[in-house]
């Protein structure tokens, strides 16, 4: 109970599909829609929102050192008939299916005393990393690869990264209970391409 040393892997998957969704775009006649509350995207059509992933996962625990790593791909987003123009430049990526992807990693040290059995340490310092791209591979959208008003420039894959970095402090009374102080710094998030982050 004192030490432990343990290597353990999972692989999951999601497909499914939601509700449909219809506009949220205000504006009439030829004029560009405002963008919708939030940058999500919709359009004056009726469309579908659909996700099929694919997760791999690992955790390493070594004593009182504890490593875990995750990673996602798969295609998530709204399908349907685009309505052309009435779809701002800026929000055409995100208007269709695309594939994403995103990881996690963790390092993490148990510290302290133990609970009353010897069975865990009651602190635990935390480190971690993540990151999802909402679009990571542009090139392969389409008429959407491309800006609308600029068709010599072509969508960056670092224009859909959002990335963070966590650390925090764990403390376990007992197994039923925790307590947490986290801290979460984003490094990059991007409100829509093109735009300031």
């Amino acid at each position: 109970p004192t030490s432990s040393r343990y290597w353990a892997v999972g692989v999951s998957g999601y497909d499914g599909e939601g509700n449909g969704t219809g506009t949220t775009f205000s504006g009439s006649g030829s004029s560009i829609p405002n963008p919708p509350v939030g940058g999500i995207p919709s359009v004056f059509n009726q469309r579908k929102r659909s996700k099929s992933l694919l997760d791999i996962n690992t955790q390493v625990v070594a004593g009182s050192l504890e490593f875990k790593a995750e990673y996602v791909s798969g295609m998530g987003g709204l399908y349907g008939s685009a309505a052309g123009p009435t779809i701002p430049s800026n929000m055409q990526p995100y208007v269709d299916g695309k594939h994403v992807e995103g990881g996690y990693g963790e390092a993490a040290l148990n510290f302290g005393p133990r609970n009353d059995d010897g069975s865990y340490q009651k602190f635990k310092l935390v480190g971690a990393y993540e990151f999802f791209n909402r679009n990571s591979k542009p090139d392969s959208s389409g008429r959407y690869s491309v800006y609308q008003d600029k068709p010599n420039q072509k969508w960056n894959k670092k224009d859909f990264l959002e990335e963070r970095v966590h650390v925090g402090l764990l403390y376990y009374p007992d197994k039923a209970l925790r307590f947490r102080l986290w801290y979460e710094i984003p490094t990059n998030y991007p409100n829509l391409p093109g735009q300031s982050d």
